[in-house]
């Protein structure tokens, strides 16, 4: 393992923990749970490097200094001092390199799937004739990751399921998360390929589990601090490896525009006709499993028959009576639970449209109070009278929003009574009519069984096939109606997604704030909030440890919502480096911190790389640059930064 990497990694992790504690951590600091990694730094050193005792006896500061060659702590600068010394002359670059070289260098596995290659040799697979040259072929990816995971520095990274082999879903997370290594285009080739497997040799990706860490560190705020940032490990230099499976943003109901939800309204409720379709079948016997039951149950019901003709001519038909009267109830029940399922579907709708309207009638009053208490003091006689225009318009509409909700307040009432009626029909039909006859029934294959035992197997067999039949249809039923509910629940949050982003549009419509203005005033909304608590506040499900982009992407939609430009849509709004990898492609990225203006994106440097965290500028004022950022001491929280600061990579102006 190379010692500088490991040296890097542990001023890294410092750097760290001091990003998310939100305090700067010194190398020789003597918090405890640095103390207590410090001794596990020390003790891996000589466990995996072989180095001699006297590593014990070092300070970390001293360490960082220090080569290990031959197994012994070597101070560079001390021994070219002495060579110096002894020699009489300055000391040698050669003499520096000799003592620098790490003599614990690995080699690197065959990855490429070459036969007949060396272990350390890197063969271009056949049809690749330069490193550089973008790959196509995602089965050659898929055969070097394989090769990859012999090494046991690999294992853990690559491999998530550890079922030994790399699946669709892994391979398409090392693809996307590869293309950090080729900053000019997203073509992915050997050179890439091998550049990212030294980065994850070079570092050391031990992704702990979370008692692990308590085991480590303890409960101290800094074990915490490792919690919340989703990794424990040693960062590598190009630090893109520790993020290979954060996973890659999937287009939620919160992200979507206006046209997107509602093609997926017209997808979900294609869904949960499907699933009606399914319960219809079902109640109907219309399914191949029914049918195949039910003809095993005509069958021997057939048999019954015919043993109990063969004795008692009146009582065969006397039962065959019955059982037609029976399946018809049965049939009518089952048609009255069809209607039963629709109908609250229909109540369910009714309910969604009227909670919508509710939701619709307050943000115009909430929009009406905004104009209404607005300061005209400064305002020009051309402003007030916009303003009094928008203030009669906002009137107008809550009187037609007020009589829309009356109207779907008494829809959902018709349709609840609806309701109502359909299930006393199906409780009489079933308590008093079927039941009847069932009675009637029983009563009569009591008395065949008594005066004619010889039936009695037909009849068990018959009655048996029947309830094997029943059993499953109602498992079935059972299952497609707990399929319609979730159907029907997402079709409802669909609607009322779709409803709240048109609220958005009349409070932007009708706000007297800048943009700027409604976005900080939102993203304010969650100040101190931890990631699980913005989740439940806002329903966004946000990605686990390293989520500050995602934050800024919450905050962006739900404040523009269609506003928001395509390149910012369409990029990864998880990795910080896409985003701004996609505002310089357009345009909208810029390093001057005197150009910022509040709403702007700020995007900055980390231990973890380059573009590694994200906020939104709150102001640029006496050469400070203030920010609300999420994921900041694992909370959204406000931070400040010196202008020029090297931890400051770029500016985004979205809008």
């Amino acid at each position: 393992m190379n010692f500088e990497s490991l040296k890097l990694g542990f001023k890294n992790y410092l750097e760290e923990i001091s990003q998310y504690s939100n305090k700067e951590y010194a190398i020789d600091n003597t918090d405890i749970s640095i103390f207590m990694y410090a001794n596990e730094f020390k003790n891996y050193l000589s466990d995996e490097l072989n180095c001699d005792a006297s590593i014990f006896s070092k300070s970390i500061n001293e360490i960082m200094d220090m080569e290990i060659i031959n197994g012994q702590l070597i101070d560079i600068e001390e021994k070219l001092s002495d060579m110096e010394t002894e020699n009489g002359q300055g000391g040698s670059g050669n003499i520096g390199v000799q003592y620098s070289q790490d003599i614990y260098e690995q080699t690197m596995p065959n990855v490429t799937g070459a036969q007949n290659s060396e272990e350390g040799q890197f063969v271009l697979p056949e049809g690749i004739e330069d490193e550089n040259a973008q790959i196509n072929d995602p089965e050659i990816i898929t055969n070097i990751l394989n090769e990859l995971l012999k090494d046991s520095t690999f294992k853990g990274v690559l491999d998530k399921d550890q079922d030994g082999e790399v699946n669709e879903e892994e391979l398409a997370n090392f693809l996307e998360v590869i293309k950090d290594y080729d900053n000019n285009s997203e073509n992915i080739s050997i050179k890439d390929i091998l550049s990212a497997v030294k980065d994850i040799q070079d570092g050391v990706f031990e992704f702990a589990t979370d008692e692990e860490i308590t085991e480590r560190l303890g409960e101290t705020p800094q074990a915490d601090a490792a919690f919340s940032s989703g990794n424990f490990n040693i960062p590598s230099t190009y630090g893109a490896a520790q993020n290979l499976f954060n996973g890659i943003q999937e287009k939620t109901l919160d992200n979507m525009t206006k046209e997107e939800l509602n093609s997926e309204l017209n997808k979900a409720e294609s869904d949960l006709s499907d699933k009606q379709s399914v319960l219809s079948d079902a109640l109907s016997g219309n399914l191949p499993e029914l049918k195949e039951l039910k003809e095993i149950e005509n069958n021997a019901y057939k048999a019954y028959q015919e043993m109990l003709k063969s004795v008692d001519v009146e009582m065969a038909k006397e039962l065959d009576n019955i059982k037609n009267s029976i399946d018809e109830k049965e049939s009518e029940i089952n048609d009255k639970e069809l209607e039963i399922s629709q109908q609250e579907i229909v109540v369910s709708d009714c309910e969604t449209a009227y909670n919508n309207a509710v939701n619709k009638t307050k943000t115009l009053k909430s929009s009406l109070e905004e104009l209404k208490s607005a300061d005209r003091s400064d305002m020009t006689p051309e402003e007030i009278s916009e303003l009094d225009a928008k203030i009669s318009d906002l009137e107008a509409k809550i009187i037609d929003s007020e009589r829309d909700e009356g109207e779907k307040k008494s829809a959902w009432d018709d349709a609840k009574e609806a309701l109502n009626v359909l299930n006393t029909q199906k409780d009489e039909l079933k308590n008093t009519d079927l039941s009847e006859l069932i009675d009637q029934k029983t009563n009569l294959e009591a008395e065949i069984s008594q005066k004619y035992p010889e039936v009695k197997e037909s009849m068990d067999a018959y009655n048996d096939a029947k309830q094997n039949y029943s059993d499953e249809q109602n498992s079935i039923i059972t299952e497609a109606k707990e399929e319609i509910n979730k159907s029907k629940d997402y079709v409802n949050e669909v609607k009322t997604s779709i409803n709240n982003y048109d609220n958005k549009q009349i409070k932007k419509e009708y706000s007297l704030k800048g943009d700027a203005e409604e976005l900080l005033d939102f993203a304010y909304k969650f100040l101190g909030y931890s990631e699980s608590d913005v989740e439940s506040k806002c329903g966004y499900d946000l990605p686990d440890g390293l989520w500050c982009a995602a934050f800024v992407n919450y905050v962006l939609n739900e404040t523009y919502g269609d506003e928001v430009p395509a390149w910012f849509q369409n990029c990864n709004h998880n990795s910080c480096s896409e985003i701004l990898a996609a505002a310089n492609n357009n345009g909208c990225a810029f390093k001057d911190a005197n150009d910022a203006q509040p709403g702007d994106l700020i995007i900055f440097n980390t231990a973890r790389g380059n573009a590694r965290h994200i906020g939104i500028v709150v102001s640029v004022e006496n050469g400070v640059v203030k920010t609300i950022e999420g994921n900041t001491s694992s909370h959204v929280g406000e931070r400040t930064y010196e202008v020029g600061t090297s931890r400051i990579n770029s500016f985004v102006r979205v809008n």
